[in-house]
């Protein structure tokens, strides 16, 4: 079988074929124009393409527990818990007068705190500053002032609803403050009926709650988004130093998938913050007590981050292209432009 006669692509003879100077310029423009576009090609694939789309979060459904089966229970209770990460620092508060409130459990004699739902002990504690705990903060390290301060660190299961955390004045401590703070306020009104001015040291001093958060993150924190929280203080300006930093947080599940890797769910936080002053507090009579006081709450909407590149195939047939397609442009060219020059010689 004679397979000449199905060649679409007809050699000419080498020694019909002619090389100028002109068409040796051409090429070598062509060439490097499509290496430029080559290059180009290839800077394009390798960049990754980042969409965001928004789905309903995924429902969680957290069974009763099955005392026959106790084990069992707790590994699928396990699983539905979410993690809250706390390093906070009291420096002018001692663990005595401080309380840990989970959900309104609160605790103040443990160094532990036990989570009222059941749900077994959560790995947290209040300890006494170190050195390491006033590093990147405002405040002075002192070894003795030290001991009158409080560090509360450690991990925390909730389960993926609602809640407050809450870092405040123990209820006995509170109740002598305002019995402190109420004469004064009484004599800043009188003072005020008079026409005489008023300022923060009419306030009786009682406890200070000024504290630094060194961390406080919700889930796998994402990635491309920093902690709003992390690294804060929150000093109160009124010379008491009781205050209320009221702080609410919404949560937003985030499925963060990368290029070539799997999916991994992560949580956004959006956060408001506002402080609530002592004489607020004490006027109120505010079940709250002063401190730091942590509302969250989950998002229903998912957001998907995704990265991706072009297909491989369409990478490949892209470049087919160029290379093909510059080549077929600069013969075009390259015909006309010797066309052209005859057609000037045979007019001579």
């Amino acid at each position: 079988m004679n397979y000449r006669t199905y060649d679409a692509f007809a050699k000419p003879i080498e020694g019909l074929r002619t090389h100028t100077a002109s068409g040796g310029l051409i090429t070598i423009i062509g060439g490097a124009f499509s290496i430029l576009l080559f290059l180009s090609q290839v800077y394009l694939y390798l960049q990754v393409d980042t969409r965001h789309s928004f789905h309903l979060a995924e429902s969680i459904r957290n069974n009763l527990p099955h005392y026959h089966n106790a084990a069992a229970s707790a590994r699928r209770s396990h699983k539905n818990q979410f993690p809250i990460s706390v390093h906070v620092t009291f420096p002018h508060l001692s663990c005595q007068s401080l309380d840990l409130a989970l959900d309104d459990a609160r605790t103040n004699e443990l160094n532990t705190l036990k989570d009222n739902r059941g749900s077994g002990l959560h790995a947290i504690v209040k300890s006494i500053p170190n050195r390491k705990d006033f590093v990147g903060t405002p405040f002075t390290w002192d070894a003795r002032k030290a001991m009158e301060g409080c560090t509360v660190r450690g991990k925390l299961l909730v389960p993926m609803v609602g809640g407050t955390l809450a870092l405040t004045i123990s209820s006995k401590a509170w109740h002598d403050a305002v019995n402190k703070i109420n004469p004064g306020m009484m004599m800043m009104r009188m003072l005020q009926t008079g026409g005489l001015p008023l300022t923060d040291m009419m306030i009786p001093k009682t406890f200070n709650v000024s504290h630094y958060v060194h961390e406080l993150s919700f889930g796998t924190p994402f990635p491309l988004t920093p902690d709003p929280l992390a690294k804060s203080t929150f000093a109160f300006a009124a010379d008491s130093g009781v205050g209320l930093n009221n702080v609410n947080v919404k949560i937003i599940p985030t499925k963060y998938k990368r290029f070539a890797r799997s999916a991994k769910d992560t949580h956004q936080v959006s956060v408001i913050q506002h402080m609530v002053e002592t004489q607020t507090l004490a006027a109120q009579g505010a079940t709250v007590y002063p401190g730091l006081l942590v509302s969250y709450d989950f998002s229903p909407l998912q957001v998907h981050h995704t990265e991706r590149r072009e297909n491989f195939f369409l990478f490949l047939s892209g470049l087919v292209s160029i290379v093909g397609g510059v080549f077929v442009v600069v013969g075009f060219v390259g015909s006309v432009l010797v066309n052209a020059a005859d057609l000037a010689k045979k007019k001579d």
